[in-house]
């Protein structure tokens, strides 16, 4: 295992973006930016031995915070908080108070807000073990911001093992009441060459989804996707499932295993023979085929990538049928997910 850490990229007032990037003997390499705790790389060899960068993301950091792409804004590779996805006009009833977050996306709160972690400068510790080497990132999320309510304080640990694992665990803890529902936003294109998508396999474990209203937010109904064209199930390339959805999928996912892990998805690539095995304790998953995801610098745009996003359930707290996210002092958050390459 190794660790190369490139300080002071790019001076942002105070503080300055830093890169860590860590990698097995096994030709696995992960880039994380102090920047919104974002994965800018991941490294992982085709069939022949070859490592190219499967994710969306920079070399150059500068580029995540220029016009171009903050004007676009895809969140790449980053954390999404302190709710990812959308909450349906910003607002919900908490313990009877109406709590008014602010909204950034079609008239609803999406991803954190206006400037969410993914906006964020998190702290970062580096922690060696024997096959391991862990990422711990921490952030405090002051009471009010975003118009949350209470003090959130978040760790999130990136782990790339000699197993060829990469694994995202979550933890945070609050002083009042407040949702929590915590993501990485990666995209991934297993070609590894810039070629888009549509020869990649996918198969998700889930038999039902959350259908969605004209604004992109869940109606509050579980539909069965068995025999539908929402169907993943079973492997299918995302060129056959473009044929029944011309703009690809995006759509949250109900995991079918109950249990504490479980297989949520399973992408591939028959050319380069490369693969990723999605494992996690969230309930749901977001597949979202990137249809609008632009092109900025010469990477991206439509059909580039596909992020897999764990997750609790869009709009939760407006939606009694779905699994709660309220956080209550006291208690912890905690979820976890693991890429196996």
């Amino acid at each position: 295992m190794n660790i190369t850490i490139e300080k002071n990229l790019l001076p942002i007032g105070e503080k300055a973006i830093d890169r860590y990037t860590i990698s097995n003997s096994n030709k696995i390499s992960i880039s994380v930016l102090n920047y919104g705790a974002i994965i800018s790389s991941v490294k992982v060899p085709d069939k022949n031995g070859n490592s190219e960068n499967i994710v969306l993301g920079f070399e150059d950091v500068s580029n995540y915070i220029c016009e171009e792409y903050l004007s676009n804004y895809p969140y790449w590779g980053a954390v999404c908080g302190r709710c990812a996805n959308r909450i349906g006009e910003g607002k919900f009833i908490l313990d009877g108070k109406e709590i008014q977050l602010e909204k950034n996306h079609n008239g609803s709160h999406l991803h954190g807000g206006i400037e969410g972690f993914d906006k964020k400068f998190w702290r970062v510790a580096v922690k060696e073990g024997k096959d391991h080497i862990s990422l711990i990132m921490s952030y405090t999320s002051v009471d009010g911001e975003e118009h949350y309510p209470g003090r959130l304080k978040v760790d999130v640990i990136y782990t790339l093992a000699e197993n060829d694992t990469f694994s995202i665990a979550y933890r945070a803890t609050t002083d009042k009441p407040t949702p929590v529902n915590l993501t990485n936003h990666t995209y991934f294109n297993l070609t590894g060459n810039g070629t888009d998508i549509a020869r990649m396999t996918i198969k998700v474990n889930a038999s039902h989804f959350t259908p969605l209203n004209d604004k992109l937010v869940p109606t509050g109904e579980i539909i069965v996707t068995t025999g539908t064209k929402y169907d993943l199930q079973e492997p299918v390339t995302f060129e056959e499932g473009f044929k029944e959805l011309p703009e690809g999928y995006d759509f949250n996912y109900i995991l079918k295993d109950k249990g504490y892990l479980k297989t949520a998805a399973f992408i591939t690539d028959p050319i380069t023979g490369r693969k990723l095995k999605v494992v996690t304790s969230q309930p749901a998953i977001q597949v979202y085929s990137g249809y609008w995801c632009p092109r900025i610098c010469d990477i991206g745009g439509r059909l580039s990538g596909v992020a897999l996003e764990t997750q609790h359930y869009p709009d939760a707290p407006n939606k009694p049928n779905f699994p709660g996210i309220i956080l209550r002092p006291k208690t912890t958050y905690r979820q976890i997910t693991i890429w196996k390459f």
